[in-house]
């Protein structure tokens, strides 16, 4: 994981200001860290109730979700930079589309089905970038625009995607800051 942090204090180091004053300055910044890059952390928290309805309830319910998920899956399985990812046999496939609709369904402010916590494993070894995050939670929010979902339920949706994004992209992270490192270390061949 790139530790923004360090970076900050390397930038700031380089150009000359006291270690007082950055870290004052990181210690400032720490509690807003995760808003500033629009990635809370906080995986198990629902998505807030407005007027009395869940996001799920503003989405149109379970079934306009589960109708999102399906249709966002076809789409993924037709878009070059991440069908890789979801073309799998037919019942992988269906496996795939359940949980992800369990996972959101629950996000979202409806019945828990799917622990969070089994985002980080499940997803470890799969290789998932930033990228690739993005062109999916893309897909999912374009495919709610298109069944008519309000602008503003699609955002908050994004906002709670994005909370499970370093749970799914981890993996993906940590091997590459190693090869990063192995090949600061030794060199290129």
């Amino acid at each position: 994981v790139v530790d923004t942090k360090v970076d900050l204090a390397d930038a700031m180091v380089q150009q000359g200001f006291n270690d007082a004053l950055v870290d004052e300055v990181l210690v400032t910044l720490e509690p807003v860290r995760a808003e500033v890059l629009c990635r809370s952390r906080d995986v198990y928290k629902t998505a807030e109730i407005k007027n009395g309805k869940s996001l799920l309830d503003r989405f149109g319910g379970d079934l306009n979700l589960e109708t999102i998920v399906n249709s966002m899956y076809d789409r993924c399985t037709q878009d070059s930079r991440v069908q890789f990812h979801f073309e799998q046999a037919v019942a992988k496939q269906r496996q795939m589309r359940r949980r992800m609709y369990q996972y959101l369904s629950g996000a979202f402010g409806g019945p828990v089905q799917y622990e969070v916590s089994q985002l980080r494993p499940v997803h470890f070894t799969m290789n998932i970038t930033d990228y690739h995050f993005d062109v999916v939670a893309d897909c999912f929010c374009d495919t709610a625009r298109e069944m008519g979902v309000q602008e503003d339920v699609v955002k908050e949706a994004q906002e709670v995607i994005n909370r499970v994004r370093a749970d799914v992209t981890t993996g993906c992270t940590v091997r590459m800051e190693l090869a990063k490192a192995k090949t600061e270390e030794e060199g290129v061949n």
